[in-house]
Parts: C-alpha cells; structure tokens; sequence
C-alpha cells in the first residue's frame, strides 16, 4: 500500500499528455490506496498541467469532487 501511495503522488499529466493514460495509471494506484475523495481530488488537481487549470477556472460551477473532475477532464 506504501509503494501506491507513492506512485499516486509521483503522477503528473504533461502538457501535451493523454489524460485517458493519466487516468488508467491513476485509478491502479487508486484501487490500492484508502484515501478519501477529497484527497484524490486535490492528488489530480495538483498533477494536471496549467492549460486544464485554466479551463477548470472558467467552469461554472466548478468541479468539487474526483469523479467530477475526472469527467470534466476526459470530456474536455
């Protein structure tokens, strides 16, 4: 559990990344790990570029929760 707890942390989506594969790698590490929703939430919002940043701060309202995010970031 410690080693997917630090591979969730060690993720990040380059700028020109395919989220999809951000994603798959994410939810393997997620299905190994007990954090709480908000938690994910934050563990991708730190690791995703500043383009999807951007666009996240123009949503109205914004995403508040994972698989919010996680939907917004796969449509967009």
């Amino acid at each position: 559990m410690a080693d997917a707890e630090t591979a969730i942390n060690k993720l990040s989506l380059a700028e020109d990344g395919k989220a999809i594969k951000y994603f798959v790698e994410f939810n393997k590490y997620k299905s190994r790990t007990r954090f709480n929703d908000r938690t994910y939430f934050f563990l991708v919002m730190n690791q995703m570029p500043m383009c999807i940043l951007h666009c996240i701060a123009e949503c109205i309202p914004p995403p508040s929760d994972y698989e919010t995010l996680r939907a917004f970031i796969l449509f967009d």
